[in-house]
């Protein structure tokens, strides 16, 4: 709407034209590049990555694709699918509050290493961060932590 005053949205029909502006739109990075950006992480002697944009101290828990953790079996809708659309992957994919830490953004935690923000949770609100494994054992032994947590590039944020 801010971009097209002039149009009232109740009106609009199909084959109406309106105005976007091309550097609104952010390009979502594929795994490959994302990966890119990981292996360039280093990390200093006082174990913060070098050249992280912000920090968040947050409470870390872990989840696998079971129902227990998402509501879904195997054969039902989205199994396995991120909310970015992506298969989950241990090593790779964290759950985050995207109004806290934007989806597609590389994070860093230590002791786990990069991840990636691919997916959100019902009760992943704030600064917590859902780490996804494989096996429901090696989740439930995870519990509960705390840590600080490295934006290292930030994923696009939605617009309104």
């Amino acid at each position: 709407m801010q971009h097209n005053p002039e149009v009232n949205p109740d009106n609009l029909k199909v084959g109406d034209t309106l105005q976007v502006p091309l550097n609104t739109v952010k390009h979502t990075k594929t795994r490959e590049e994302l990966g890119d950006i990981a292996a360039s992480v280093t990390v200093a002697s006082n174990g913060e990555p070098v050249g992280y944009k912000r920090k968040i101290t947050c409470m870390l828990t872990a989840y696998t694709n079971s129902y227990e953790s998402t509501g879904k079996h195997p054969g039902d809708k989205g199994y396995g699918i991120t909310a970015s659309g992506r298969t989950a992957k241990e090593g790779m994919t964290v759950a985050v509050d995207p109004d806290l830490i934007p989806l597609h953004s590389v994070v860093y935690i230590p002791g786990i290493g990069p991840r990636y923000a691919e997916d959100t949770g019902g009760a992943v609100k704030g600064p917590h961060i859902d780490v996804f494994f494989n096996d429901d054992t090696t989740a439930r032994d995870f519990g509960v932590k705390q840590a600080n947590v490295y934006i290292i590039e930030e994923g696009p944020r939605e617009t309104q």
